[in-house]
């Protein structure tokens, strides 16, 4: 949730260069890497779904997270980045370490090794739906690795993939096309 806002306030401030907007985009930052953990087996980011309890967050949620800090990366508060290109690389790597072991196996979320999806069988182990497993939301960050916009398009056209997604989903062949090499 608060990357949605702090998505909004960052186009706020871009639409009309307000310090305040910038302010908050920079408290949202710091709230959101204070409740993210460093896996140093992967080189990722681990978080909860909610802080309160135990939930992993899964690969579509991961994506909407992931998208905050990429915009903050692209404008400066106080003449610095307020994510380094590091902390970009942990979220890449969060994706195409943790969420996707490979394009044929998902597991259920960051740092979620109970559930998953062998998506060569086509089963699924634990509650998650294939919602939970839209992967277009990650191809912001491909603009920064290369291999992350290859696997998502591996995953895209892996047949017990594609056909659950809608042909009518514009936001999924935009983002496909806007990524492509």
């Amino acid at each position: 949730m608060q990357s949605a806002i702090g998505r909004v306030l960052i186009q706020m401030y871009r639409a009309t260069s307000q310090q305040s907007y910038l302010t908050q985009v920079y408290q949202i930052a710091n709230f959101i890497k204070s409740n993210t953990f460093y896996n140093s087996d992967l080189q990722s980011n681990i978080w909860k779904y909610w802080k309160k309890n135990d939930l992993p967050e899964d690969v579509s949620h991961v994506g909407l997270t992931a998208s905050f800090p990429y915009e903050c990366y692209k404008i400066l508060y106080n003449k610095k980045s307020i994510y380094s290109y590091q902390e970009i690389q942990r979220y890449i790597n969060t994706f195409m370490k943790d969420t996707v072991k490979s394009s044929l196996f998902m597991n259920g979320g960051v740092n979620d090794n109970v559930q998953y999806w062998d998506l060569k069988s086509n089963m699924k182990v634990g509650s998650l739906t294939f919602d939970s497993y839209i992967c277009n939301r990650w191809l912001c960050l491909s603009g920064y690795d290369k291999k992350l916009f290859l696997l998502i398009v591996d995953i895209q056209n892996n047949k017990n993939y594609y056909t659950k997604l809608s042909t009518n989903d514009p936001l999924t062949i935009a983002l496909l096309a806007s990524s492509e090499i």
